[in-house]
């Protein structure tokens, strides 16, 4: 605590302890969560240790632990909370070599062997004194960084020279010293050891992971390779560690590693980049529990780690570890499971199975509100947005549509760590799923929204990853303007279906008129001809009725092949249906045809087409819960409909005949005629999947129309009429999801064109800010000593000379603001549309790369633009600007991950009188041969899930070869750049917008 003089205390529901004291103000703690021990030299704290600065932990037995830290050895009894201290003494040669000490291990015969900056030695159990171990005549071999006590008892010790092996009984050493010139020797400064269950032993130095081969005394080496994903995550290795399962795990100075053994012998490794994806913290010890979970131990604190699921806990000072870092394998695990860690102020001691987290959600309030970053709680007040009243009690907020731009601020009210509590917010109506954030940014912005109903919701999480029950919710109604009401686009819906009708009325009038007359006309010379051709045709037709049966079932096999095949290649529902409908009339009987769609969610039956001798109907609809009809019957039994005789076998399918036969309730046909009643009928489900997805009937005047062959050919065609409907829902799906990718391109384009115009306008307002407060200043002044009577000619002059300076700086700074205002404006306009106007290549590149200069230079990147000032176009500005963007989006994204100071260059050189070639290169990654010919391609992306959608390129190609009218190619050399090279006319061939 800072004071201990207290002066009150209170323990909110989240479990968090405040205390209030006299001198130094209010302190906290959280005391649902814990289960750390600190063991620290600070005074009147216990437990306590001799010094902060635990460097090696190593058992001394009896519930005792040898401590070495930078003032001495130290013997703590944890059960008695007592320490014994040991330093070394300059006059007595048995004493400590040296008192800072490194590492520390304890022999089969319970001889404490002790690794100091000065030296080895180990300590005699009986006597106390210590005996030096010389292990090289190199001064670096006097700084032992790690002790190893072998299965066959066996000293070894890991030195910034190598690597000594150490006899116990004679102390006779041999010394693999680091030679880089050679590839068979420990390769650098020995940071860890450890021998595994097959008694391999393991090294980690300064440049990798060593095995040594103990027959052959050569190292094998396993090193950090930044262009292999399967490698070493960093090349210090400063701890390696076997868990209960023989696995192999490597703590690196770039986070944690497990060692994959492949069937060739040789190693790969997985890298686990800690939690949530993060920067990680170089790791100093790792230990595990009797659950099979690591406990780390990092700079930053502890870390628990979970092999099973790769989920990492993080633990800091705040949950109850020391402050500050761990050593590098200062860490021991005691017989009763008890993990210690050593560090720079002190010692953490901990059961895993003690340790508990905070599991009381936290509370999460809507705090503020802002419409362009003005809050409508403190700043700039808006009744018509929010009455008077705090914003959590409002509920619904309104919006005009001019409010383009808003955000919301939010807070967890959870005390025990709120740096580190979590968030999750969903806009309903907009986000497709919820956005998660840190306490770094507690809030969402939201620009240029449709007119609608939206509603955003919060979620909190405590720094133990324990969620709200439930989230904060802020209905906001954004109100259209008055050319997208509902009203006004029904009355232009109305004046123009009200035209259409009439023009259509007139229309078939005239073609009824028509054909009136020329029926009667041609009737009367026709059926002369007819009764003779009956009488003919009567006689023959008995002698080839049998013959046509047969050849008509080939025939037809094979025609409902074809039309199969001609049905399923359509992809529009209307050209199938009228496919269909000329297919089978030219089949069979079928004076009257129609389709019907199946509604299950409205319990209804939709007729989009039906056709009665040529003529449409009006598209109509039949309920589902009316069980006498036929459709209906067909749909819920997933069977067909057979009859010959609709008055003698209707009773076999309904009751009634009701809303089958009645003149009122058979559809209207579009001239106006009604339609005449069926003697014969077939119905046929149109099923995907095993379910009915509509229905297919034909009708007949005649009774007994109809024949088994005729229903075999109609439920052939159902099915292909099933698949090809499918297809075509499949194909509308996707051009509708092609279309919201292109617009998230374009708003993306449109985020990045503001970024721009913010930054560069604000160095000239900001010099025309200072030189007009100065000039305010200098004005006060004057009138103060005009005012006093102090004025004098030579202060005027001052005045005069100070105002005329200012004057000439503002005018320079606001004509230069103007400018680029001039010029953004520009920009913004020729995006905003896609008009066709004459204008300065150089000029309108300029402007386009300026607008993007913030983005680039914020990336540690930098662009040169070099074109002639004298090449004019007749084109479109806008879709070129479109196009440049896109590019250098792609160059940032891709060309330059994980590096700076990249370059790109944008120029440009007449081709003849006509044309143009523009040239966009960089010298970053280049791209792989193989994917070079996709690059193009719509949705081809490398980075997917990483800011890419594949979308940029491919917008940028088709602006080129369609509405530029010109060409675009791609050379690239992996590790040398990229170049895009478009070729353009300097006049357009498409005119207009």
């Amino acid at each position: 605590m800072s004071d201990n003089q207290i002066t009150a205390l209170y323990q909110d529901r989240t479990g968090t302890l405040w205390v209030g004291n006299w001198f130094a103000g209010l302190d906290w703690v959280d005391l649902d969560s814990g289960g750390f021990e600190r063991y620290s030299e600070l005074a009147g704290v216990l437990p306590g240790v001799s010094n902060g600065k635990v460097r090696a932990i190593s058992g001394a037995g009896d519930n005792k632990l040898w401590l070495g830290s930078s003032e001495g050895l130290t013997r703590l009894d944890v059960t008695k909370r007592t320490v014994e201290v040991w330093h070394r003494d300059e006059r007595d040669p048995g004493s400590l070599p040296g008192d800072t000490v490194i590492a520390l291990a304890t022999d089969r015969k319970g001889r404490l062997w002790v690794g100091t900056s000065t030296g080895l030695a180990r300590r005699d159990p009986l006597t106390g004194r210590y005996t030096r171990v010389r292990l090289d005549a190199d001064s670096n071999a006097l700084s032992v960084q790690r002790l190893l006590v072998d299965k066959a008892g066996v000293i070894w010790a890991g030195t910034r020279t190598g690597l000594h092996r150490v006899d116990p009984d004679t102390d006779a050493v041999t010394t693999y010293r680091a030679d880089l010139d050679n590839p068979d020797s420990v390769d650098g400064r020995v940071y860890a050891l450890m021998e595994d269950r097959q008694g391999i032993l393991w090294i980690g130095t300064e440049n990798g992971l060593n095995r040594f081969d103990r027959a052959t005394g050569k190292f094998r080496h396993y090193r950090h390779d930044p262009n292999k994903l399967d490698s070493l995550s960093h090349k210090r290795v400063p701890f390696i560690f076997e868990d209960k399962k023989g696995v192999l795990w490597v703590g690196t100075a770039a986070g944690l590693c497990k060692a994959l053994p492949q069937a060739d012998g040789d190693l790969r490794f997985r890298y686990y980049p800690g939690q949530n994806g993060g920067a990680v913290d170089p790791i100093g010890a790792i230990l595990d529990d009797e659950q099979g979970r690591l406990w780390i131990s990092t700079t930053a604190g502890i870390s628990m780690f979970n092999p099973e699921t790769g989920f990492f806990k993080q633990y800091t000072a705040k949950d109850g570890l020391i402050d500050g870092s761990y050593f590098i394998g200062s860490a021991y695990k005691g017989q009763d499971g008890t993990l210690y860690f050593g560090g720079l102020a002190g010692m953490t001691a901990f059961k895993p199975a003690a340790v508990h987290d905070n599991t009381r959600p936290p509370q999460i309030a809507i705090t503020d509100f802002f419409i362009f970053n003005e809050s409508v709680v403190s700043d700039t007040p808006r009744p018509d947005v929010l009455p008077k009243g705090s914003l959590n009690g409002a509920g619904t907020l309104t919006l005009s549509h001019r409010d383009v731009m808003f955000s919301i601020e939010f807070a967890a009210l959870h005390f025990a760590d709120p740096q580190r509590n979590r968030y999750a917010y969903q806009l309903e109506g907009f986000d497709p799923q919820w956005v998660a954030t840190d306490a770094g940014k507690r809030f969402a912005t939201y620009t240029n929204l449709d007119p609608g109903r939206y509603v955003f919701r919060v979620r909190a999480a405590n720094k133990d990853g324990v969620w709200s029950l439930a989230p904060a919710e802020l209905t906001l109604i954004i109100t259209p303007p008055i050319w997208k009401m509902w009203w006004f686009r029904l009355l232009m819906v109305g004046v123009a279906v009200g035209a259409a009708y009439l023009l259509f009325r007139i229309r078939i009038r005239m073609l009824m008129r028509q054909k009136q007359a020329l029926e009667e006309e041609v009737g009367s010379r026709t059926r002369e001809l007819v009764l003779q051709k009956e009488s003919i045709e009567r006689q023959k037709l008995e002698a080839e009725l049998q013959k046509e049966s047969v050849e008509l079932a080939h025939r037809n096999i094979s025609l409902l092949s074809d039309i199969g095949r001609r049905i399923t290649a359509n992809l529009d529902s209307e050209a199938i249906m009228t496919m269909l409908y000329q297919q089978v009339h030219a089949l069979m009987d079928a004076s009257v045809f129609g389709i019907g769609i199946y509604r299950p969610e409205q319990e209804l039956i939709e007729y989009p087409f039906a056709m009665e001798n040529g003529k449409r109907y009006a598209p109509y609809t039949r309920s589902m819960r009316e069980p006498n009809q036929l459709a209906v019957w067909c749909i819920n039994h997933a069977e067909e409909v057979f009859i010959n005789d609709l008055e003698q076998e209707y009773g076999r399918y309904i009751a009634s005949l009701a809303l089958v036969s009645g003149v009122d309730n058979m559809g209207t046909l579009e001239d106006g005629s009604l339609p005449t009643e069926p003697r014969s009928l077939i119905y046929v489900p149109i099923s995907v999947n095993g379910q009915v997805r509509g229905v297919i009937t034909v009708h007949s005047y005649r009774a007994h129309a109809y024949h088994r062959i005729d229903l075999d050919m109609l439920t052939t065609l159902a099915s292909y009429v099933a698949v090809a409907f499918a297809n075509a829902d499949s194909y509308r799906q996707l051009q509708d999801t092609q279309q919201q990718l292109v617009e998230r391109e374009k708003l993306a384009a449109l985020g990045s064109l503001v970024a721009g115009v913010a930054h560069e306008l604000n160095t000239p307002i900001g010099n025309s800010l200072v030189i007009a407060s100065t000039l305010e200043d200098k004005t006060t002044d004057i009138e103060l000593r005009q005012n006093g009577n102090v004025l004098r000619r030579s202060d005027l002059a001052q005045f005069i000379e100070a105002a005329r300076e200012a004057s000439t700086l503002l005018m320079r700074s606001l004509r230069n603001a103007a400018e680029l205002v001039n010029s953004f404006k520009q920009v913004a306009v020729d995006q905003a549309s896609a008009k066709r106007r004459h204008f300065n290549l150089h000029q309108a590149s300029q402007e386009i790369v300026t607008t993007m200069k913030n983005q680039i230079r914020k990336a540690g990147h930098q662009v040169d633009l070099e074109m002639p000032d004298d090449i004019e176009m007749d084109s479109f500005p806008g879709p070129y600007g479109q196009v440049v963007i896109n590019l250098i989006n792609n160059a940032l994204l891709h060309a330059f991950e994980g590096r700076s100071g990249g370059v790109i260059r944008l120029w440009a050189v007449r081709l003849g009188p006509e044309r143009v070639r523009i040239v966009f290169q960089d010298d970053g990654a280049g791209i792989a041969i193989e994917h070079q010919a996709r690059i193009f391609d719509p949705f081809f992306t490398t980075k997917l899930g990483q800011g890419g959608n594949g979308l940029g390129l491919s917008i940028t190609y088709n602006i080129v070869t369609s509405l530029l009218d010109g060409s675009i190619r791609v050379d690239s050399v992996v590790g040398v750049g990229t170049r895009f090279t478009i070729d353009l006319p300097l006049k357009a061939s498409l005119a207009g917008d």
